[in-house]
């Protein structure tokens, strides 16, 4: 079992009406990225645990955050076994320049980070999010998880957005998703639900409040905290609706 932070993105409207609810200033970040990004393409394939291999394999020999190494944080085995991934190639000039997916459950989507050369195509991570925030906009998918980290329930984590450099150093790889949320979100975290994300041991995600929810795979229910399950035969629901 795994509980950790969602950082939610609103995909329940047409893309346009999100790009509408963004800043000014992220706004722009869209046009411009659109534009120095005009000849990517972002398409659906089936997932390919060799593509896979190769990318993850790029994306471990880079850094992050002044010269830290990047490690991938799943291994391979876990990533081939997921029935619920679902994978996207960005491509130039037909050369497939970066792969991203997610997990999909109902309509949660787990957005994994996306894996490119960083040094080779800057401008790649921000044309791929908001392209798969496009395609979550026009699904059945209700919130595309970009992955708040753990600790925090989304409300918290918004309401904390500014310190996060003080408060857990790890957190800084936030600072760079927060032009994905919209303004009115932001501005006001007392709106938001307080929804933690849950993984069960059978790899179903979903988002949960606080006390008892249930585990669409296994049909049980967790009682009252963390790791105390019932074997009662309850029918799964879904605090997501």
């Amino acid at each position: 079992m795994e509980i950790r932070t969602p950082l939610l993105i609103d995909v329940s409207t047409t893309f346009e009406e999100y790009i509408s609810r963004l800043s000014l200033t992220d706004k722009k970040k869209f046009k411009s990225n659109k534009s120095i990004t005009s000849g990517y393409k972002f398409d659906l394939v089936q997932y390919d645990p060799f593509l896979m291999r190769k990318f993850i394999t790029l994306w471990e020999t880079q850094t992050v955050y002044g010269g830290l190494p990047i490690k991938w944080y799943r291994p391979m085995e876990f990533m081939d076994a997921l029935d619920t991934l679902i994978m996207f190639k960005v491509s130039l000039d037909d050369e497939i320049i970066g792969l991203h997916c997610f997990e999909k459950c109902d309509q949660l989507a787990y957005g994994h980070p996306p894996l490119y050369d960083k040094k080779k195509f800057p401008n790649l991570a921000r044309f791929s999010w908001f392209s798969m925030i496009k395609h979550c906009c026009n699904s059945e998918i209700k919130y595309l998880d970009m992955d708040g980290g753990s600790g925090r329930d989304w409300r918290t984590l918004l309401l904390e957005r500014h310190n996060h450099e003080n408060l857990d150093p790890r957190l800084l790889h936030l600072k760079y998703k927060w032009c994905y949320v919209p303004k009115d979100v932001k501005d006001d975290p007392n709106k938001e639900t307080p929804y933690l994300e849950f993984r069960c041991s059978c790899n179903w995600k979903q988002l949960v409040e606080t006390g008892e929810f249930f585990c669409n795979g296994h049909n049980r229910k967790m009682i009252g905290g963390y790791g105390k399950y019932s074997e009662e035969n309850d029918s799964p629901r879904f605090l997501l609706k």
